[in-house]
């Protein structure tokens, strides 16, 4: 399961460096499926995506009360998983950019 949660992670990231754009639902299925989410789950990820992103790839938070901000589809947090540098760094290995 920790392998699924990087890769979903490490995924997420990725695509951030893609341009940034607002996926409609099914354009989100759609790449949902193409970067091999679980069928069965893709309900889950969705709901989640648009709690937290509203489907926009290049959302970028405001600070948070320690400083770090949340990046992307999924709103991953760059206090440990992603980098702000221009190297790669932290548990995912990316950096945080879209």
């Amino acid at each position: 399961m920790n392998k699924l949660v990087i890769l979903l992670i490490a995924s997420a990231v990725l695509c951030l460096r893609c341009e940034a754009k607002v996926l409609t639902r099914c354009g989100l299925v759609q790449e949902l499926r193409r970067q091999r989410f679980p069928s069965n789950q893709l309900p889950d990820w969705v709901c989640l995506i648009e709690a937290e992103s509203s489907r926009n790839t290049g959302i970028v938070s405001q600070p948070n009360s320690n400083g770090s901000r949340d990046w992307g589809l999924f709103q991953i947090n760059d206090k440990y998983w992603c980098s702000t540098t221009n190297l790669p760094g932290k548990d995912c290995n990316v950096r945080c950019e879209w």
